[in-house]
């Protein structure tokens, strides 16, 4: 009789794997905090992360831990604003979103000095307030 014997090798993913945890809310929009120093917290029925993040617990579809920084942001340009006519969408470079405002005139004065994606209905594009 011959016995064979299986080596069963498991593969553990490490936390510093995944630098990056992503949430996806039930409309498709997928924010990505960085892990590192990350918190979560519950409040109420909201989600707030350390990084600023806040997600509602009704409409969070999944979250997941990846390896690269999934924020749905695309063809990001330098300081070109005159493309975002209309409702702007304002998100720190790490993903967070900082808030929605009616148009890119009322949004840039209530911003802290800092760098900031911002998206609007025709484009993308990257700021830095000083």
């Amino acid at each position: 009789m011959v016995v064979a014997m299986m080596s069963i090798v498991t593969m553990q993913a490490e936390g510093y794997d995944y630098p990056y945890l992503t949430f996806q809310t039930t409309s498709g929009e997928l924010t990505s905090v960085a892990v590192e120093g990350l918190s979560l917290t519950v409040d109420g029925g909201n989600i707030v992360t350390s990084a600023g993040a806040t997600f509602a617990l009704s409409s969070l579809d999944k979250m997941y831990f990846t390896s690269a920084d999934v924020t749905a942001i695309d063809n990001v340009s330098a300081n070109d604003n005159a493309n975002l006519d209309g409702s702007v969408t304002v998100y720190t470079q790490d993903g967070a979103k900082v808030g929605a405002f009616a148009n890119m005139k009322s949004a840039l004065p209530q911003l802290p000095k800092g760098a900031y994606i911002i998206k609007g209905g025709s484009g993308t594009i990257k700021v830095m307030k000083q």
